[in-house]
């Protein structure tokens, strides 16, 4: 595994560890040679799409208050650092 980039390390620890869970499932759905090439800028879209989608559903949003959240939203350190681990946990059950 990579070792975290300076924009992730400096993300609260839960957010982080986010991050690094974006990255292993990245690195398990690609085969060895997608590996070697996918993009750093690839592999924050894909961080980014799998952090709109959790924190979609751990604020509870529903259609008519917009859903997924778009992909020019930034959440604040108030709203990432309200994550649990057991709230990570939870989303893997759903």
């Amino acid at each position: 595994m990579e070792p975290e980039s300076p924009a992730v390390a400096s993300l609260p620890p839960l957010a982080s560890t986010l991050a690094a869970a974006a990255t292993m499932m990245t690195e398990l759905d690609s085969p060895k040679k997608k590996q070697s090439s996918y993009s750093k800028e690839n592999k924050i879209k894909r961080y980014d799409a799998i952090l709109r989608e959790f924190m979609t559903h751990f604020h509870g949003r529903s259609e008519a208050e917009g859903g997924v959240y778009p992909a020019n939203h930034e959440f604040s350190n108030e709203e990432l650092s309200a994550i649990q681990p057991q709230d990570i946990g939870e989303l893997f059950l759903f």
